[in-house]
């Protein structure tokens, strides 16, 4: 063979090795990790949130959206929250934590277990302390989960039984009654956001995404439209149109027929999105406080009927979005203007300044605004009241107001 045809002969064998090690990099760079079991963790249910979506993605029917396809780029997602699509519907996966957070309930199920800290944690499970919370009939008693667990900040068993009644991860089987009560016990270690999406779910009302499902440490929810960040320096009258639904949440979170106050403990523009019907939807709900009435009353603790009443905060910075609280007080009174507070505190009054966003959601409010509903005072009254009882008054005249401003703004729309 003459060396001309050795050297082609070389460089078609080099050519081939380059065109199989690229097609192998592509391959694991754009592979669809939500086909597989291992990322997704399904090895370590029970101590998992559920699996009621495996399917949907076993199947390869979702697939990752954007950068997020780049398999080697999912290194700088340190919230582990991704967005997908199902079949031309868009999705959110979230795996509740960063990854050191689920490390640590790792270790701390083999410590519980008296295991060795790399456990199984899959038998570790039934080993453990947290099958003290386990109830002989279809219930969890909630009087065990606050040693399991801070999201569980006011135990409530009536609360616990809403929760499970509805939790859609169900087995069926049972059998796997304990598997079930221990994935809902996994989820609210980490972050109680699923359960309570289910349990206060979108289509009774409550401004949450909903809940599509879960697989192993990933849960599936709706997607909930662009972040309020966005509408920062939007038109006024669509401000104030998000200001008013707000408003309405936390009117509605405070006071209900169910007799569950749901108190925002961390409230930004991160946490809040507006979907593509102008609707707000929280879209993180690990913060919040849920708390009982039924039980307050039923316990009748002290002053169980004296209203609490927030503390304003001067925050260190001018840009902090400082938001105080006592988890005990909220947990022992029937009612707070705690709501109130966060959301003019936070978000709308001239104290909400987040750097880069400075004077509140409501920022430039037109001088005809100031001059006939005084809505500039009402809200810093709101954030920083000038007597004891001025956040219940101003709420009520807040939510009248807007409701005039937006009112009149949707029938002159009409009318151009």
């Amino acid at each position: 063979m003459s060396r001309r045809k050795k050297t082609q002969n070389k460089f078609i064998c080099f050519l081939l090795c380059c065109i199989c090690v690229i097609t192998m990099m592509v391959i694991l760079t754009f592979r669809n990790k939500l086909k597989d079991s291992t990322f997704l963790e399904i090895n370590k249910c029970p101590a998992c949130y559920g699996i009621s979506y495996c399917k949907h993605l076993l199947q390869g029917k979702v697939k990752l959206e954007g950068w997020q396809q780049i398999n080697q780029l999912h290194f700088f997602n340190v919230k582990n929250v991704f967005f997908a699509n199902h079949e031309g519907t868009k999705l959110v996966l979230k795996k509740l934590g960063h990854s050191k957070e689920l490390l640590t309930l790792d270790r701390r199920i083999c410590e519980s277990a008296k295991l060795e800290k790399h456990c199984d944690v899959q038998s570790s499970l039934y080993k453990t302390k947290f099958m003290k919370a386990v109830g002989k009939d279809r219930g969890i008693v909630a009087n065990f989960l606050p040693d399991l667990t801070e999201t569980m900040t006011c135990p409530s068993q009536r609360l616990i039984n809403r929760m499970f009644a509805r939790f859609n991860e169900k087995i069926f089987i049972k059998k796997s009654v304990t598997d079930e009560k221990l994935m809902m016990i996994t989820t609210l270690m980490i972050n109680p956001e699923p359960l309570i999406l289910q349990a206060f779910p979108s289509r009774e009302g409550w401004p949450f995404p909903a809940y599509y499902g879960a697989c192993g440490r990933y849960v599936v929810e709706e997607y909930g439209g662009k972040p309020l960040a966005d509408f920062y320096h939007s038109d006024w009258y669509t401000r104030v149109g998000i200001a008013y639904q707000l408003l309405q949440q936390a009117e509605k979170f405070t006071n209900n027929d169910l007799n569950f106050s749901l108190y925002w403990t961390d409230l930004s523009y991160d946490n809040i999105a507006i979907n593509h019907q102008g609707e707000v939807v929280i879209i993180d709900a690990e913060h919040i406080i849920i708390v009982d009435k039924k039980q307050i009353e039923k316990e009748s603790m002290p002053g169980y009927g004296e209203p609490l009443i927030s503390q304003f905060d001067t925050c260190k910075t001018k840009y902090d979005n400082c938001l105080g609280f006592s988890p005990s007080d909220l947990c022992s009174r029937l009612t707070s203007d705690h709501n109130y507070y966060a959301l003019c505190r936070n978000l709308l009054s001239s104290y909400a300044s987040e750097e880069g966003r400075p004077d509140g959601l409501l920022h430039d409010m037109p001088d005809t605004i100031k001059q006939t509903y005084q809505l500039d005072t009402l809200l810093d009254e709101c954030a920083k009241p000038s007597n004891t009882n001025g956040r219940f008054e101003v709420k009520n005249k807040l939510l009248d107001i807007m409701s005039k401003i937006v009112t009149k703004n949707k029938r002159m729309k009409r009318n151009n």
